[in-house]
């Protein structure tokens, strides 16, 4: 039939109408590829496998720009909004490794909570660009851990490891801040919390915002 000399009723006759495509993208995908765009990093979870997908993100723009033969100082900054109360240390250390190994600015801002293992990848941030919001806080400890291991040998073995990983975090926390081994030592078995003021004096940050453009500059 010439669809041109239909009638109301043999239009209302068809079984299955011509349908278009309503279906929205993905909100949170949309913000995901916004952000890696700008080289922007939301963490506002726990630090755990989640967040190898950033790790991921670092070494891709690496690659991209050295490819594109881009000289380190004129990279695009990557930015890290953090907001966490920490995590895997394990995790921390391939996000700490990957932001060492890009060459461009990375900076970062605790725009609420920076705990723990959250804490270290703030402090990682490059020297004078790591930021917090007034009403933030850090928190600097040793930590705990627990092996699960049922023989002896399996225990020694965990003990070992987590020795060195504690290790790493006390070399890092020297490297990054103000805070000496004399200090450290009397401090590390405590929960030490660092409010704007504490994270400039200690050197776990470089400025306090009140406007988020300030960190754009």
């Amino acid at each position: 039939m010439d669809k041109k000399r239909m009638g109301i009723e043999e239009l209302f006759s068809i079984e299955m109408p011509p349908q278009a495509n309503y279906e929205l993208p993905d909100p949170d995908m949309l913000d995901y590829w916004n952000d890696y765009n700008q080289r922007i990093i939301f963490i506002n979870s726990d630090i755990d496998d989640g967040i190898m997908k950033y790790v991921n993100n670092l070494y891709r723009w690496q690659y991209e720009d050295d490819k594109a033969g881009i000289k380190p100082e004129d990279r695009k900054p990557v930015t890290i909004f953090i907001n966490s109360y920490g995590g895997d240390l394990n995790v921390c250390y391939s996000m700490i490794s990957a932001m060492n190994a890009y060459s461009g600015v990375i900076r970062t801002v605790n725009y609420g909570t920076a705990c723990s293992a959250a804490a270290l990848i703030f402090i990682n941030g490059t020297r004078g660009k790591r930021y917090c919001v007034d009403m933030s806080y850090a928190l600097l400890h040793q930590g705990s851990g627990s092996t699960g291991m049922q023989t002896y040998e399996a225990q020694e073995a965990a003990q070992k490891n987590y020795r060195a990983l504690i290790n790493m975090m006390q070399e890092n926390i020297l490297k990054h801040t103000k805070i000496d081994q004399k200090t450290w030592n009397k401090i590390k078995a405590r929960e030490n919390y660092y409010y704007p003021k504490d994270m400039i004096s200690n050197g776990l940050c470089d400025k306090i915002i009140t406007n988020i453009s300030e960190i754009w500059k």
